[in-house]
């Protein structure tokens, strides 16, 4: 595939595993960080093949035009960010947000950019010790329409250059379906998690949920029946045992933040299903009582 301009922003464990790929496959990528950073060298180890690499390290005000950007920060930094970024960006390259959680688009769109803005929804486990970065599981990506008329031919280069890059990449015409079944299977794990401070695995217990995350399930059921109608609660629950164990040995993202004293994405997963919740005059009292139980933490 001929060389693309790609400008990635955010250097967590998804910023550099993206970053790394597509230099491994020799196209003309840039990692942009808040703060200035010497460049670094990776040992990469990946069930795709291992490799090492090296990368450099841009900052906003040395912004490139290119002919794709993903957004790999943390969800509350998107506003801050989409507002800084909307001066810089002069062409209309798609903007692919690449984090948890929902209601982001909705924060991009308010900018007013003149570019296509797309969810991915990413299977994908990583993490950096030390000089290594550690992909824990290949898995999808899957782009979509949430809010607009967006047609997967028209983003075509976009699917093929990702899927090249670290498939499996793909569309879906029905991505919201796929947005919300993921924003509540992490509605359940990553706050369980977080708060036990156990890793994935050990919210299933001999096939079935532990009480606590059954009991945040169960909270949601009317909810569910809303917004997930094609889904009965034992599919939704089978879902979320398949999900823990397939990534037994991870550590959600929300727990490595409060490990790493960072604040977490509750808001934009428990948060944004409270708020749907609460159009729909459903009360989650345990979602809203975890919240604040994550929110004391993060604030330590």
């Amino acid at each position: 595939m001929e060389p693309l301009k790609i400008n990635i922003i955010g250097a967590g464990a998804i910023g550099h595993l993206w970053a790394s790929f597509f230099k491994q496959k020799n196209q003309d990528v840039r990692l942009y960080v808040r703060t200035p950073r010497p460049s670094t060298q990776l040992s990469v180890v990946s069930p795709l093949g291992d490799f090492e690499t090296s990368l450099d390290y841009d900052q906003l005000d040395d912004w490139r035009d290119c002919d794709l950007i993903l957004i790999c920060v943390k969800a509350h930094c998107l506003s801050e960010l989409g507002q800084k970024l909307r001066s810089k960006v002069m062409n209309s390259c798609p903007i692919v947000l690449m984090m948890n959680g929902l209601g982001l688009v909705e924060i991009m769109q308010g900018f007013k950019y003149q570019n296509p803005i797309l969810h991915a929804s990413i299977v994908h486990g990583a993490f950096i010790s030390n000089d290594q970065l550690v992909h824990t599981g290949n898995g999808k990506t899957i782009l979509g329409n949430l809010h607009s008329d967006y047609a997967g031919e028209e983003f075509e280069q976009t699917i093929e250059l990702l899927d090249y890059v670290l498939p499996t990449a793909e569309w879906s015409d029905d991505h919201k379906t796929n947005m919300l079944l993921k924003v509540v299977i992490n509605a359940i794990i990553n706050p369980v998690t977080a708060l036990l401070d156990i890793k994935n695995g050990l919210v299933v217990e001999q096939h079935k949920l532990i009480p606590l995350a059954a009991r945040l399930l169960n909270e949601l059921s009317p909810l569910l029946r809303i917004i997930l109608p094609q889904f009965s609660q034992d599919e939704i629950t089978q879902r979320i045992i398949q999900v823990a164990e397939n990534t037994a040995g991870n550590s959600s993202s929300m727990r490595q933040d409060l490990h790493k004293k960072k604040t977490t994405e509750i808001d934009f997963i428990n948060g944004y299903l409270i708020e749907l919740a609460t159009k729909e005059s459903i009360a989650l009292k345990e979602h809203s009582e975890i919240v604040k139980q994550i929110k004391a933490l993060d604030s330590n």
